[in-house]
């Protein structure tokens, strides 16, 4: 079944952003491999007149990983609850082991923009029981198999980060 598990960064109770915004709750949650929703509260002195949400993922890319999405059901106020869904059965799948950053941009009456600290979480599949190997360059996830199959996997990738190094000078982090 799906699973909606708080898997990242919360901010805490009533976080105050300059100009007297109050975060009162900041968080994620993964449903993989389906989704994952974001959700934001908070309350301002003067009304909040827009919100935007940024977030991106710490995959390599050759153009820019930002996104930026506008909830649906914003309305204008001093207090707002918002949420956004990033569902990747449209979007397209991202791994496991992905990790997901996001920060609410917010606008209030008298023009001030205002940013949420960055927030992060890991985009698993929590309903597996994930094996882990590694050296210091290279992690190895698996789920079938034994230890000398994982053991093999991990030499060979290391072997093809020497050779990758070796041949072009690029050393992967």
């Amino acid at each position: 079944g799906i699973q909606a598990l708080l898997a990242g960064a919360v901010l805490p109770p009533l976080l105050v952003l300059q100009g007297g915004i109050s975060v009162v709750q900041n968080e994620g949650f993964s449903s993989y491999p389906d989704s994952i929703l974001f959700t934001l509260s908070a309350s301002a002195t003067d009304r909040i007149e827009a919100v935007e949400l940024e977030f991106g993922t710490d995959a390599l890319t050759c153009g820019t990983a930002l996104t930026r999405a506008i909830p649906e059901d914003f309305s204008p106020a001093q207090s707002i609850d918002v949420e956004w869904v990033w569902n990747l059965r449209q979007s397209g799948p991202i791994p496991p082991g992905t990790v997901v950053w996001w920060r609410w941009k917010l606008l209030d009456a008298g023009g001030n923009r205002h940013e949420t600290p960055v927030s992060e979480l890991t985009f698993s599949d929590h309903m597996v029981q994930w094996r882990r190997m590694e050296t210091d360059e290279l992690a190895l996830f698996w789920l079938e198999g034994d230890e000398q199959f994982a053991r093999d996997l991990l030499d060979s990738g290391q072997a093809s980060l020497s050779t990758l190094k070796q041949d072009t000078g690029v050393e992967l982090t």
